[in-house]
């Protein structure tokens, strides 16, 4: 069966003095810094994993969370057809390089393995260069 996710997700079993706020580097949004706990890759059209591929997201299945993104989503919908476009490099390569170092972890722990990447690949759910930027980690 499936679990009640409502009451936990909400935290409806706990009494309100018993909840507060997480600092901001608890979901860092496109931020990586000494103080980041967990990264949050907000901007879908820069994931770091999938530079370079055709663009497969939704247009409206999140409102934008800045001006800038909802300029994006309107100059995406308006001025140029959504069927060329691909994703952009994230405007941070630190958060490139953390996303290929975790990638390179699994593969050496043998939680993901190459054959596991080379379909990821395949289906277009990681970018066509992954073992490139893996092996440029090794530089």
């Amino acid at each position: 069966g499936t679990l009640p996710l409502g009451p936990w997700l909400m935290l409806e079993d706990q009494p309100p003095e018993t909840i507060g706020l997480f600092e901001d580097e608890w979901n860092h949004h496109d931020t990586l810094d000494e103080c980041t706990k967990l990264l949050h890759n907000t901007e879908i059209e820069t994931q770091p994993w999938k530079t370079g591929l055709r663009a497969d997201w939704h247009e409206y299945a999140q409102p934008p969370r800045t001006a800038a993104a909802f300029l994006r989503a309107v100059a995406r919908r308006v001025l140029k057809p959504r069927a060329g476009m691909r994703y952009r490099p994230h405007p941070d390569p630190l958060q490139e390089r953390y996303f290929f170092k975790l990638l390179l972890e699994c593969i050496e722990e043998g939680s993901i393995t190459t054959a596991d990447l080379r379909a990821a690949i395949r289906r277009q759910h990681v970018r066509r260069d992954a073992f490139a930027c893996l092996a440029s980690l090794a530089e």
